[in-house]
Formats: C-alpha cells, structure tokens, sequence
C-alpha cells in the first residue's frame, strides 16, 4: 500500500506547474512592431470583442510597468479567468497584488479613452489583445501617468 500511495503521489506531481517559484516560465515575445494603433473607444471596443470571442481563460501574459513610481517586469499566470500565479521581477510572489490581466488592460484602457486628457493603446498583430496602454490622466498634474507595455503571451 505505501507503494502505491508513492506512486500515486509522484504522478500526481509529476503534472503540475511549478507556480511555487523557480521562475517565470519562457514566454514568446511580442512582436510590437507589428502592432496596430487603437485610434477610437470603437476600435477598441472591437479588439474587446475579438478578444472576448476567443474565449482565452488560460494564459500567461509578461508586462513591464513604467510609472513615476515603479519600473518592474510582471508576469502572470491566468487559469480559468482567475490570476493564479505572479512573479515581479522574476521573483515568486504569492500575495495577489494589484496585477494586470488581459481584461484589465481593456478596462484600464477604456477608462483613459472616456477619461484622461490623452490615451494610446496597441493591438497585437498576432491575437486581438494589448501590446501597450499609456494614460496621461490630467495634463495639469505631474507624474499621475502609467503605461504598460505586454513583452510576453502565450495561450494556454
């Protein structure tokens, strides 16, 4: 019996993920290059529904922030519509902090184009999710900007 409790045990590791800590795993960079300006909330209202059509609840997604108040690389482990795992700057962290999702960057970006005095967003080329978002929120305020910008992505 003890065997079998091994055996069983062992297989069961054997498939899952390391969200624990070794690392980020390799993500596929982004070509962003290839990608498109978002010129109206409709244009992205249309990349939303390319993206929502897709039905994406797995995936992995590699940002770096660039704000006044940080400049860190994150990544993201999505599973099933959920974060399920994060590393900042390629360390393990397991408190779910304020992190970005595809969703999120949508929501991030809409509320700049209804909002902020200027707001830019890009498409991937590749799948109808953002590249990059930057907000300026008020022009007569200093450094109340954020900008991200997707280096990774890989459906899972």
């Amino acid at each position: 019996m003890p065997r079998l409790t091994a055996l069983l045990l062992l297989v069961a590791l054997a498939g899952c993920d390391n969200v624990t800590g070794d690392g980020p795993r390799d993500l596929p960079a982004v070509d962003a290059e290839a990608a498109s300006e978002v010129e109206t909330p409709a244009d992205l209202e249309a990349a939303r529904a390319r993206w929502d059509a897709l039905g994406l609840d797995d995936y992995e997604l590699r940002y770096r922030v660039y704000c006044f108040c940080a400049r860190e690389e994150i990544q993201v482990r999505v599973e099933d519509g959920a974060v399920a795992a994060v590393w900042v700057d390629g360390e393990f962290t397991p408190e779910a902090r304020d992190v970005l999702t595809v969703d999120r960057l949508f929501e991030i970006a809409a509320e700049g184009f209804a909002e902020a005095d200027r707001a830019s967003a890009r498409v991937a080329a590749e799948a109808p999710y953002l590249v990059g978002v930057s907000v300026d929120w008020s022009f007569g305020i200093a450094d109340e900007e954020e900008g991200y910008a997707v280096t990774g992505f890989e459906a899972r």
